[in-house]
């Protein structure tokens, strides 16, 4: 036994014949090119056939009647590939479907009254699709500021019993992580 361990084995191995080494890397190299082509399962165009998180989700969505084709109202400023630029969905949960109205009426008011948002709708303006057909969860497009949509659906909500009000946005998900962000911050430099 000559005393040397595994990768000091290795690394004399790979000096003394480098070329061996270089076949073995563009091998393994090929290997995983190759399994990446074959087994990753996308589709023609470029997607992957594997089911994901959103779109189970969008399928549960669809089979409780709560995704349908949302027609917005007149006037919606919309871009080029027919979103917002700077939208927030705020969502409204509760186990009371009579209280769902009024809080979605309490919402959207508090909103449109805030001078940095543009636009509100819901399912009270007569837009369909925005309701589940139990009527217990509601979905508000608004277009605006999504900090003052954050405080205001905060606002709402601790006045509201049994409602639960969530916000999904890039406005509102970057205040999240900011605010972790600095959390983890501080109790580093208490450390």
């Amino acid at each position: 036994m000559n005393g040397l361990n595994i990768t000091e084995r290795l690394a004399g191995s790979s000096a003394r014949h480098p070329w061996v080494t270089l076949l073995v890397w563009v091998a393994i190299l090929g290997g995983s090119f190759f399994a990446t082509a074959n087994y990753l399962s996308l589709t023609d165009d470029g997607e992957t056939s594997a089911t994901t998180e959103s779109g189970t989700g969008y399928a549960l969505l669809e089979e409780r009647g709560g995704a349908g084709e949302v027609t917005f109202p007149e006037g919606v400023p919309v871009n080029e590939d027919g979103y917002f630029d700077n939208q927030e969905f705020v969502v409204v949960e509760t186990t009371d479907a009579a209280a769902m109205e009024s809080t979605v009426a309490t919402l959207v008011d508090q909103l449109r009254t805030n001078d940095r948002i543009a636009v509100v709708f819901s399912t009270l303006d007569g837009v369909p699709g925005l309701i589940t057909a139990d009527g217990r969860t509601a979905l508000v497009p608004v277009v605006g500021d999504g900090i003052e949509t954050v405080e205001i659906m905060a606002t709402v909500e601790a006045a509201s019993d049994g409602v639960r009000i969530t916000t999904i946005g890039n406005d509102s998900v970057n205040e999240e992580f900011g605010k972790l962000a600095e959390e983890t911050l501080i109790r580093g430099e208490l450390l």
